[in-house]
């Protein structure tokens, strides 16, 4: 989370992917994480890298929506006070309509009236939003899409997020109903499966499904301040198109948009080197991160303490020696804990906790570990 100045509110927060570069010139940068629009500022800060710019209103020169079948785009220009290039930042995102309506209003750009409503989201989609000048109220009615209903239909949730943010003591976000998370999990699965033909076109509603349950004896929080995490591994029935059953795992913890999910051994080995390579390069047997003559004391030794626990991790998971695994799990814990930010913090101990209690369920059923990509049968 960005820290706000003095008389600074968040009136949209998005997940998003960035690429920011300089106007005309090769060469971007990267990202995925919140995009942030406050009355102050705009800003977008990286899950791994952090804050990756902000700039305010009055820095940008312009901006568009960039609509393509399969994305949707909001490019801005802007040219930081002190800067000779012009910057573009792209954030992809869903709900490009409301960013860009909020936009229009902040830098006074608008056709809206004094009483244009402002959305506010949370990481997840909300179509319903909260009226800055209270002139109207929002109706109390069951504004759940068609498609999402049958999946949802018997599951009630034990906390109600249209009145949580009061709760928290955060800004009013309006009316947001449960099923916006049903619709944020579809997401995730989709851009991670947009590639992937075996499974059947149902399996990403049955995975966001068991995702939600979660979700609904657990509410988000304000502070991350202990490891939230919470994990399920479990068979989805006729996950593929013909008719084949798969181990499934899912994570989430106190952070409203949180979502991680591992969808088949292929799946799962692919993310265990993803995880063991934060810290340890396994193909060198080093560290995975080069050391200069600008890395701080601080920082070099979280990186050399990091690969220490992550080839223990690495070597004990695939040793089948779990306990070994789950010891060293909670020391990688500590570690981002101490020198990463909380967010940063639980997400990433969520990774590496989903990918032990996934190879610990694999062992229990005789599924072979992976090395290579190719289906496995349950």
């Amino acid at each position: 989370m960005i820290v706000l100045h003095a008389g600074e509110k968040v009136l949209f927060q998005k997940e998003a992917r960035l690429k920011l570069s300089v106007k005309l010139e090769k060469g971007n940068i990267e990202g995925k994480g919140i995009l942030y629009i406050t009355n102050l500022r705009i800003a977008f800060e990286d899950y791994k890298q952090g804050l990756l710019t902000h700039f305010a209103p009055s820095e940008i020169l312009a901006y568009r929506k960039v609509k393509g079948l399969w994305n949707e785009k909001l490019c801005i220009d802007f040219l930081r006070n002190g800067m000779k290039n012009v910057m573009v930042a792209e954030f992809e995102f869903k709900g490009v309509d409301d960013a860009y309506k909020l936009l229009s209003m902040l830098t006074n750009n608008s056709n809206t009236s004094n009483n244009a409503i402002v959305g506010y989201n949370s990481n997840i989609q909300n179509n319903v939003y909260y009226n800055m000048m209270n002139t109207t109220s929002n109706n109390k009615i069951d504004d759940t899409p068609d498609w999402i209903r049958p999946w949802i239909a018997d599951i009630r949730f034990t906390w109600d997020p249209s009145t949580r943010w009061k709760e928290l003591g955060l800004i009013p976000t309006g009316e947001k109903k449960a099923w916006h998370f049903f619709d944020y999990y579809v997401s995730i699965i989709e851009d991670n499966l947009f590639s992937t033909k075996p499974f059947a076109d149902d399996f990403k509603y049955k995975v966001a499904r068991e995702a939600y349950k979660m979700r609904s004896d657990f509410p988000y929080e304000h502070e991350i301040t202990y490891d939230s995490n919470k994990y399920w591994v479990g068979i989805i029935q006729n996950a593929y198109k013909d008719g084949s059953d798969e181990l499934v795992g899912i994570n989430i913890n106190a952070d409203s948009g949180s979502g991680f999910f591992i969808y088949c051994p292929e799946h799962w080995y692919q993310w265990f080197l993803i995880v063991v390579d934060y810290g340890y390069d396994y193909k060198r047997d080093k560290p995975s991160h080069v050391f200069d003559f600008d890395v701080s004391e601080r920082q070099r030794t979280f990186w050399l303490k990091l690969s220490e626990t992550c080839k223990k991790y690495y070597l004990a998971i695939l040793n089948k020696d779990f306990d070994i695994a789950e010891v060293t799990c909670k020391e990688i814990s500590e570690l981002y804990k101490k020198y990463e930010t909380p967010t940063f913090w639980l997400h990433t101990v969520g990774e590496f906790g989903l990918v032990l209690k996934y190879a610990v369920e694999m062992h229990k059923r005789n599924i072979p570990f992976p090395s290579e990509v190719k289906r496995s049968p349950i």
